[in-house]
């Protein structure tokens, strides 16, 4: 999975295909499900609680597509900021298979054991959130989000998810190093977009 700030430029790039109307709340729905990582990495049934996620892509794809039938008429009044919640699972799966293998292969090439893959893959989507902080589309994207309010969705609640919002829009936010990626560069998110577009034909 990616970092909050890559799943916002993912979504940004993904407006107009998913017929967004309500930015703020579509980019608050698209980093929603990781609030349960607030106060660092929750523990693994958390994490795929709150992304209502399987180890299985096939049986994860059918979990989204029933979430879908099941929920989306709850969220009538808030339908983008539903759609940015979807996107962020869809997200993760796209990344997860068009760029993680080629961010070890990176890493493995940069010198890192495979032992610390984990840990340098984190270091380096930090690395990559200062590159993308620096972007002109960030400025945007941050005035939308502060625009937001909270929803809560699957075991997010509206509150947790505003705190969040608020940590992510901090000044010093922690998840951020302005040092130069070693892998990441822009066109993984133009790659995790063609993919999203590709993953997003198993859902309809």
């Amino acid at each position: 999975m990616p970092s909050s700030v890559v799943h916002l430029f993912v979504a940004e790039k993904l407006v107009d295909f998913l017929e967004i109307k309500n930015k703020p709340q579509f980019f608050l729905g698209a980093i929603s499900p990781d609030a349960v990582n607030l106060e660092g990495f929750a523990d693994q049934n958390t994490r795929y609680t709150a992304h209502i996620r399987s180890r299985n892509v096939s049986q994860w794809l059918l979990n989204i597509k029933n979430f879908i039938n099941e929920k989306e008429k709850d969220y009538i009044s808030e339908a983008d900021f539903f759609k940015g919640f979807i996107l962020h699972l869809i997200t993760d799966i796209a990344w997860d298979e068009a760029v993680q293998p080629e961010l070890f292969e990176g890493l493995i090439k940069a010198g890192f054991d495979e032992d610390t893959l984990g840990r340098e893959k984190w270091n380096e989507l930090y690395r990559f959130n200062g590159q993308l902080m620096a972007d002109s589309l960030w400025g945007k994207i941050r005035n939308h989000l502060k625009n937001s309010h909270g929803v809560a969705i699957s075991t997010v609640s509206a509150q947790l998810l505003e705190k969040f919002r608020d940590d992510l829009l901090s000044e010093d936010y922690k998840k951020v190093n302005f040092s130069e990626p070693l892998v990441l560069s822009l066109k993984n998110v133009d790659i995790t977009v063609c993919k999203v577009k590709e993953l997003y034909s198993k859902i309809e």
